[in-house]
C-alpha cells in the first residue's frame, strides 16, 4: 500500500527560509526605525527624572500558566527654545525582568543625557542611542531570523528534489 505524502522536509525547509528571511526583515526595519530616529530627529540635552515600570500578565495556557511583559518608561525634563518640556520615552519594546532592570537603571535620576526630539512634534522624544541596549532587540530578533533562515535551508538541502 502506498501512501502519499504531499509535505516533505524539502517543502518545510522552503517555508522555514520564508519566515526567516520575513524575521530578517522585521529586524533591518526595527534597526532601521532606531537609526532614522537618531539621525533625523533633533538632539538635546535632557535631565533624567524617573524610570518607571508596568508588569502585563499575559496568560499563555488554560492551567493558570502566566508570561510577564515587563515595560518601561524613562522621563526626561528638557528646554527647547527657551519653553520647558517633560515626556516619556521607552527603549521601544517590551521585555523580560533582567531586561527591565537593564532599562530602569540605565540612567540615574539627575543625570544629563542627549535625547531627541521630533521637530514636527517636540513633545515626542526618543533615548535612543548607538548602542547595545538601543540596538540589542533588533539584533535579537535578526539572530533568530538567520537561525530559522539556517535550518530551512539545511531542511532543503537534506532531500533531493523530486
Amino acid at each position: 500500500m502506498a501512501t502519499s505524502n504531499p509535505i516533505t522536509l524539502r517543502t518545510i525547509g522552503a517555508g522555514l527560509a520564508v519566515v526567516g528571511v520575513i524575521v530578517l526583515a522585521i529586524s533591518s526595519f526595527q534597526a532601521y526605525e532606531l537609526h532614522s530616529v537618531i539621525h533625523s530627529w533633533t538632539p538635546v540635552t535632557g535631565q533624567f527624572v524617573r524610570a518607571d515600570q508596568r508588569n502585563e500578565k499575559i496568560n499563555v495556557t488554560v492551567q493558570t500558566g502566566r508570561a510577564d511583559r515587563y515595560l518601561v518608561t524613562w522621563t526626561f525634563r528638557y528646554s527647547i527654545n527657551g519653553t520647558q518640556h517633560e515626556n516619556t520615552a521607552t527603549p521601544g519594546t517590551h521585555g523580560t525582568y533582567d531586561q527591565m532592570m537593564t532599562w530602569m537603571t540605565r540612567f540615574r535620576p539627575g543625570q544629563q543625557v542627549v535625547i531627541h526630539y521630533n521637530p514636527a512634534n517636540p513633545d515626542e522624544i526618543s533615548a535612543a542611542a548607538y548602542d547595545w541596549p538601543t540596538f540589542s532587540h533588533a539584533a535579537w530578533v535578526g539572530v533568530w531570523g538567520l537561525g530559522i533562515l539556517a535550518l530551512g535551508l539545511v531542511l532543503r538541502a537534506m532531500m533531493p528534489a523530486s
